[in-house]
């Protein structure tokens, strides 16, 4: 059956009024390739936005219309489509307002049979709406998943372990750091899990059941309970809070533990820094940046006498006592007001109204804007060492003024050669005043010739220390000549080393006379013995000849060399046997007769033996020789009486001669019958000026300086009855001139005959009393000395100690500010974190990798503060045992110290040289020596704005010792301060104390036995820098070497 058009086209319009009110638009197509619709029904604007004929034999309908997203498969399944075929498609139509909109179609592939022409048959239902809320529920499902997904990040990343459970506290979840914690798989597996899960003791389990039911049935939140984990040292801060519903009602627990350790650890080294300064014995203060007491430690109550109550609040000028200048004030203000340190001494006022010393230290405290918040503030009380200081220079003004009274030149001069302290006698010796000679060496003083000999002399001092004693001969200026007499011994400091030389110098060019005289006297004597007849010899305690003169040696037929040495019994001495023999080991009568009476012993029944054996007989004569009052020898007189005759000739023109000799002698020389003198020598008369008429007949009372004639006759019958007993007196005495002044005289009187003294004595005397005086000087001198030596001893110790200590104060408020530049970077970086975390989480773009960067940022920041504080802890800690220590490792690590303070200034600092020196000593001590020197030299180019300032360390190992050298660009220091920049309380730093330097040599060169030198850098003509060179023994045995790298 054919169906005309009119009849189609009729039917299509019943459709479309049988459906022009449903949603739905019906629609036919070709079924050829491009689909062309054939018709559609009336409704589809109203549906579709599609007016009928904008679809109706438009070929390129669906390529057009459809998104371009959906096109390619819509058309596939199209074409898909034969035989009864069905599809249900849904894609986007875009409409005539170039929107595009959800849509259903439900399409069937028709035909009429074989042969026929096939369409596809369709609805299209408008399913925008729809749509629309399913992907609104999609999108609403992803957020939800990414937020829960950011939530459960956010709380596994948290270093908290947190834990939820339900009101039975039967755990519901975690985040991933409690799984870890509880060693899980993941948080998964807690699920379901109590206390008594992880928990091997039930009574802890229930216990901690307890807290939690305690928590949910008050429904309030416990914060912040700190207490020890099971791990071994970690502290957990534990916070509960409730969960309630939306009715308030309590369904669960949430827990959070978070590992506080390292706060707490923190927490425990403040403590400990504030048990330090409680328990100091360095009074502490602080005050805020207008000067108002905000804290002080118990010490300095105690040191003041206030109370507490009384000093917070007010200001530190309460103290001043008016005896500190306005001057050492303002200069302390201006230092601690522009930031730097201030250290000085101030003189305070106690509440007693006592006045106390105290050398004080004050340093700002900057905020992390670098502005001034607090002072802090140490002192020490030197009130004693200022008292020793003000009685040290008492005492060398007494000592100045006692050796002023001396009548020899003294002075003290250092290894230099130059004066540093004279007395009044030198002056008048050196014809300069005190102020002309200090400061000034021998060439400026004393003729060319005369330094250059004292020069040679004090350098051999210096180079063998020791005494010396020595005479040379002095021209002065105006020509005169003096013989002087140098006694010098070298000064020597703790260390062993010579610091200077103390010396005096005697006029002896009136003894040099008499000595010369004495000289001639003694020859004209040897000469005498030489050419006297009789033979003369000496013997010891032992019988052993010690001198024989040429007629001795003549009579016995030995030279003199030969007899030397001898014992005069096996010799010649053969008394006592009738045969002539030797007596062998036997004591003669005559040596025997000595040992017991102790007096001259004479003989004329002795007999001698010749070499050859020939005996002779001889008178002898026998003095004893006395030390101490016990025989030690004796002096014998012998002739050979067979030619007495002619002897007795030679011996009346001997004795002759000899009294020529006495009465030219330069000794007095006296003799005295009963008492009385008879005859004396010119040299008496001079002394004490009596003629020999005027003593003729008078006792030795008219010379006794005794006083009293009592006491004078009393000690002349004592000093005859004494030779009497020993034949020989000799004795000191004070003796009186014919002008009445008296002088200490020697005296030795020999009695001619022993059994009758008053018979006949010779007396020799000589005048002593200038010589007694320099020994009275002397002996004072030296006992003052030694006592001046131990004192300075004593306090050369004490200053050290203090000098150690100042240093390390020195050294702990320089670290305060090393803190400060240490932590501000890292406070800066976690400030910086936290606020970068809130920006990005409020605008949505904080993910998972984001976070965990923020998160081990701040990590590494509060790590650098932890190790910053162990490290300046490790740094101040004392160490009283030496132990071996690596050098490169204790210079990297106080370098590490200074890192922040010298890189804010724009200071470079290099370490280099070689890593495995090893020393033995105290590490904190050494570190302590780099931490000053690398100060100083950031200082200079601090102060001197160096453009580009720069530290160069370096280490090298040479001939078992190890060199570290410090260098610097800072100009270098100036020639005339090079040589003292090591002496105590020398500096060239406007607020300086000189204590740093002169603490670095005491520590390398007594404590570790090393050296300390320093010299200039110089180029082109001008100072570059200072170098300073520590030179200190090296570990020998590698094998105790820990720090050495395996090779």
């Amino acid at each position: 059956m054919t169906v005309t058009d009119a009849e189609n086209t009729a039917a299509l319009t019943q459709l479309d009024r049988v459906f022009g009110n449903v949603p739905v638009v019906f629609y036919t197509a070709a079924a050829d390739g491009d689909f062309t619709p054939i018709w559609m029904s009336l409704n589809s604007a109203q549906v579709l936005g599609l007016p009928p004929e904008c679809c109706a034999g438009s070929g390129a309908f669906w390529r057009e219309r459809i998104h371009p997203l959906d096109a390619e498969h819509v058309l596939r399944e199209l074409g898909g489509l034969s035989g009864s075929g069905l599809a249900k498609q849904e894609f986007r139509l875009r409409d005539v307002t170039e929107h595009f909109r959800w849509v259903e179609n439900d399409v069937s592939y028709r035909s009429d049979g074989p042969g026929e022409s096939a369409c596809l048959v369709g609805c299209l239902r408008d399913i925008d709406a729809r749509k629309n809320r399913e992907l609104e529920c999609a999108r609403s499902q992803e957020i939800q998943q990414a937020r829960e997904h950011f939530y459960r990040s956010v709380l596994d990343n948290l270093p908290q372990r947190l834990f939820w459970k339900d009101r039975n506290s039967v755990f519901r979840g975690c985040n991933l750091s409690g799984a870890k914690a509880l060693k899980l798989a993941g948080p998964d597996e807690i699920v379901g899990k109590s206390d008594y899960d992880f928990y091997r003791d039930p009574e802890e389990a229930d216990y901690l059941r307890l807290l939690d039911e305690e928590v949910m049935s008050s429904g309030l939140v416990s914060y912040h309970c700190e207490v020890p984990s099971r791990e071994a040292d970690v502290w957990l801060d534990v916070s509960k809070m409730p969960l309630c519903d939306e009715h308030g009602e309590v369904y669960g627990l949430l827990v959070s533990y978070e590992d506080v350790s390292a706060l707490k650890r923190s927490e425990m080294a403040l403590n400990k820094f504030k048990r330090a300064v409680e328990q100091s014995s360095n009074s502490v203060f602080i005050t805020d940046a207008d000067g108002t007491i905000e804290y002080v430690n118990p010490t300095f109550l105690e040191t003041y006498g206030y109370e507490e109550s009384e000093v917070l609040g007010r200001n530190p000028r309460m103290l001043q006592s008016g005896l500190s200048t306005a001057e050492t004030y303002r200069e302390l203000w201006q230092a601690i007001g522009s930031g730097r340190n201030w250290s000085g001494e101030l003189a305070n006022r106690c509440r007693s109204g006592n006045l106390t010393w105290q050398s004080v230290s004050i340093s700002p405290i900057v905020d992390d804007f670098g502005s001034i918040t607090h002072f802090l503030a140490i002192e020490d009380d030197v009130t004693r060492h200022k008292t020793l200081e003000t009685k040290l220079k008492q005492q060398l003004n007494f000592i100045q003024a006692l050796i002023d009274a001396l009548p020899h030149p003294i002075y003290y001069k250092g290894t230099d050669g130059r004066y540093q302290r004279v007395n009044r006698a030198f002056e008048e010796f050196a014809h300069l005043g005190r102020k002309e000679i200090v400061g000034k060496t021998n060439f400026d003083i004393f003729p060319q010739e005369m330094a250059v000999q004292l020069k040679a002399m004090d350098d051999e001092l210096i180079a063998l220390p020791g005494n010396s004693v020595r005479e040379f001969h002095l021209v002065e200026r105006d020509g005169s000549q003096r013989d002087i007499l140098s006694h010098k011994a070298a000064f020597i400091d703790e260390r062993g080393e010579v610091v200077g030389i103390i010396g005096s110098h005697f006029d002896i060019t009136e003894y040099k006379r008499v000595e010369a005289a004495l000289a001639e006297n003694e020859a004209r004597l040897r000469e005498l013995t030489s050419t006297v007849g009789e033979g003369i010899y000496v013997v010891d305690e032992h019988q052993v000849i010690t001198f024989a003169n040429p007629a001795a040696v003549k009579m016995l037929g030995w030279n003199e060399r030969e007899l030397i040495g001898l014992d005069v019994h096996r010799i010649f001495n053969c008394s006592g046997h009738a045969d002539s023999s030797e007596m062998g080991g036997e004591p003669c009568c005559m040596a025997e007769l000595i040992r017991q009476a102790q007096r001259t012993m004479r003989s004329q029944g002795e007999m001698f033996l010749r070499k050859e054996g020939m005996p002779f007989p001889v008178s002898v004569i026998a003095s004893p020789i006395l030390r101490e009052g016990r025989y030690a020898g004796a002096v014998v007189a012998f002739h050979d009486i067979t030619e007495q005759q002619f002897t007795q000739r030679l011996l009346d023109n001997a004795l002759q001669e000899l009294r020529t000799v006495l009465d030219n002698a330069q000794i007095g020389v006296a003799y005295m019958r009963e008492g009385k003198f008879s005859w004396i020598n010119r040299y008496m008369e001079q002394m004490f000026g009596y003629t020999i008429d005027e003593l003729h007949d008078e006792s030795l009372a008219i010379l006794c300086g005794m006083g009293d004639s009592t006491s004078c006759k009393i000690c002349e019958n004592g000093m005859l009855r004494h030779l009497g007993e020993s034949r020989v007196y000799e004795s000191e005495h004070q003796m009186r001139r014919h002008s009445g002044e008296t002088f200490w005289c020697h005296q030795r009187g020999v009695a001619i005959d022993p059994d009758d003294p008053a018979s006949g004595s010779i007396w020799i005397m000589l005048d002593i009393d200038k010589l007694k005086q320099t020994e009275y000087r002397l002996k004072a001198l030296n006992e003052s000395l030694a006592q001046r030596v131990d004192e300075e001893t004593r306090k050369s110790l004490e200053k050290e100690r203090l000098l150690i200590q100042q240093g390390r104060n020195a050294a702990m408020g320089e670290m305060i500010g090393n803190i400060a530049h240490q932590w501000r970077q890292p406070l800066s970086t976690l400030g910086l974190v936290i606020q970068n975390i809130h920006s990005d989480f409020r605008e949505g773009g904080l993910d998972d990798d984001e976070l965990e960067k923020y998160v081990d940022t701040a990590k590494r920041a509060i790590q650098r503060m932890s190790c910053t504080i162990d490290d300046f802890r490790d740094f101040f800690r004392p160490s009283r045992v030496k132990e071996q220590f690596s050098v490169y490792q204790s210079i990297e690590e106080t370098i590490r110290l200074l890192a922040a303070m010298v890189k804010n200034n724009g200071i470079e600092i290099a370490l280099a040289g070689d890593r495995e020196l090893v020393a033995y000593g105290h590490p904190n001590e050494f570190s302590q020596v780099i931490l000053n020197f690398v100060v100083n030299a950031k200082d200079a180019l601090v102060e001197r704005k160096v453009p580009k300032g720069r530290i160069d360390i370096a280490l090298k190992a040479q001939d078992g010792n190890g060199t570290v050298t410090i260098r610097d660009n800072a100009g270098g220091i100036a020639e005339d301060q090079l040589e003292k920049i090591f002496d105590p309380y020398y500096t060239t730093k406007p607020n300086g104390t000189g204590i740093g330097l002169h603490m670095n040599r005491t520590i390398i060169e007594q404590h570790m036995n090393g050296s300390i030198t320093c010299c200039n850098l110089s180029g082109r003509g001008e100072r570059l820098g200072a170098e300073f060179a520590i030179t200190i023994p090296l570990q020998r045995d590698e094998t105790d070497n820990p720090y050495a790298e395996a090779k």
